[in-house]
């Protein structure tokens, strides 16, 4: 029996593992990625999974229309698909995980809340800290997820609903700080406002009221007073 070492050059340790496959998969596009994300979605099109009614509705249009995602979507994910089709060097103003409150009538029940992620592109991801050289920020992309995502929220947003179109609008044409900076001053709860504390006391209640076995506290170590 042949005995593997950890001195062996790489190409001969995976030899001896087994003999190199490639996948069994044929891409259409030069976007490998979300190809791959959309044939999985459509493999697994009979099992119980969560609806994206935003992103996939901007990102696969033919797609979403084939589901019926449009007829079934609420009006507050219709009007956020505008922000998830923002990408590229244009999302570096913004924060990487926010907080968006869209305020129903007040209550925990009825108030929604949404997570705005910008997705960063690297060239690859082999040390701990991702280093700026290989960050490709020409695909830097956001996405708009219903609920919480991360534990680590970088801003909150609160918004009444019935401005939810103005603010979306205002948010898409941000192009500069300075631009970012009118939309938090309108919009945005800084460390320094007043309601710092009861903004995040709300979110953290509605985390509970939401998921209450698997709720906890947020880290506001990466809180951004921006």
């Amino acid at each position: 029996m042949r005995r593997l070492t950890l001195f062996q050059p790489y190409e001969a340790f995976i030899h001896q593992l087994g003999p190199a496959r490639e996948p069994d998969i044929d891409y259409e596009t030069a976007d490998v990625k979300s190809e791959f994300y959309t044939k999985i979605y459509r493999h697994m099109g009979g099992a119980h999974q969560a609806i994206d009614y935003i992103n996939l509705c901007t990102k696969f249009k033919e797609r979403c229309k084939k589901l019926g995602l449009d007829k079934s979507a609420s009006k507050i994910q219709r009007s956020l698909r505008k922000l998830s089709s923002i990408e590229g060097e244009l999302t570096g103003v913004f924060p990487n995980v926010t907080f968006l409150r869209v305020k129903v009538d007040g209550s925990l029940k009825k108030d929604q809340v949404y997570t705005i992620v910008r997705n960063k592109s690297y060239l690859n991801t082999t040390s701990l800290g991702a280093k700026e050289k290989n960050h490709i920020r020409s695909e830097d992309t956001i996405d708009i997820v219903k609920g919480f995502v991360g534990a680590y929220p970088n801003f909150f947003f609160e918004i009444e609903y019935h401005r939810l179109d103005e603010f979306v609008e205002q948010y898409a044409l941000i192009d500069s700080f300075d631009k970012y900076e009118r939309l938090v001053e309108k919009f945005g709860i800084r460390r320094t406002n007043p309601h710092f504390w009861k903004s995040a006391d709300w979110f953290y209640e509605k985390y509970k009221h939401t998921y209450p076995v698997s709720a906890g506290l947020f880290d506001l170590n990466r809180y951004k007073n921006r």
